[in-house]
């Protein structure tokens, strides 16, 4: 296994999920159970920067993007992100759906081409469950055991250098097993902690998912929840590679159905 330096988004990203983490994870006595589920959907934008090596085609050089969020933004075609929670009492079913396709451009290296375009479309889809081990009024810590499932399609365009222009094409999926924790902490009567840190692999050789936000009640049935998350994934099958880094601010709107 090769071990690598920390990124520094993975770094702050792992910082803040333990600090949340301590947050949380105070003593306190339970919290009664309640008898009835709760619903939650959480619509949200997530202005994320990307980064990473991308492969699709053997003999052709791969593609080393880094892009920030105003790259994304400018070359975003389509993005929809949901989230989902149903909790009752200790136990509680999640699930997170992302559609984005987004590109960037990116440099070759030597004079073979002139850069590189590079386009994808990514699903993502999280279904899981948690349960409750550490409950009181004011906090709730969740272990969550969850499958996420990736579809990538990314085209690679290398712009005319010594060589003639050429675009390949690659797509995958995969499955991969996630673990990890989901909690909240009170800080006063409307605003909140919030935050997840999962770690997990299969398709891909390692995944990992860590957010920290702040809640701010709006009502009963609403509230905003802004902050921070970062996502990575290194996938290599073949010829195809996807080892690839998101991070960025996150903000949606928690509603609750019932």
């Amino acid at each position: 296994m090769k071990i690598t330096a920390l990124h520094p988004a993975r770094a702050v990203a792992l910082i803040l999920g333990a600090l949340m983490t301590a947050l949380v994870a105070g003593p306190g006595p339970a919290r009664a159970q309640d008898s009835d589920w709760r619903i939650e959907i959480v619509p949200y934008l997530w202005g994320s920067s990307v980064s990473g090596t991308v492969a699709t085609f053997p003999g052709l050089p791969p593609a080393n993007i880094d892009a920030d969020f105003g790259d994304v933004l400018e070359n975003l075609d389509m993005g929809a992100m949901l989230s989902f929670t149903a909790t009752r009492g200790r136990f509680g079913i999640i699930g997170d759906l992302q559609y984005v396709d987004l590109g960037a451009t990116a440099p070759t290296p030597g004079p073979a081409f002139g850069g590189v375009k590079f386009d994808a479309k990514q699903l993502i889809a999280t279904i899981g469950a948690e349960w409750s081990v550490a409950q009181a009024p004011n906090y709730d810590m969740r272990v969550v055991g969850a499958l996420r499932y990736w579809d990538v399609d990314s085209d690679l365009l290398f712009l005319p250098g010594i060589l003639p222009g050429v675009l390949v094409s690659g797509s995958d999926s995969w499955l991969d097993g996630m673990i990890g924790l989901r909690g909240r902490h009170d800080l006063g009567e409307r605003t909140y902690l919030t935050g997840w840190a999962l770690a997990g692999a299969g398709g891909s050789d390692f995944a990992a998912d860590v957010m920290v936000g702040l809640g701010y009640r709006l009502s009963d049935r609403s509230t905003l929840v802004g902050g921070y998350r970062y996502l990575m994934v290194d996938r290599t099958n073949g010829s195809f590679v996807y080892d690839v880094e998101q991070d960025g601010l996150i903000l949606g709107v928690k509603l609750a159905l019932n």
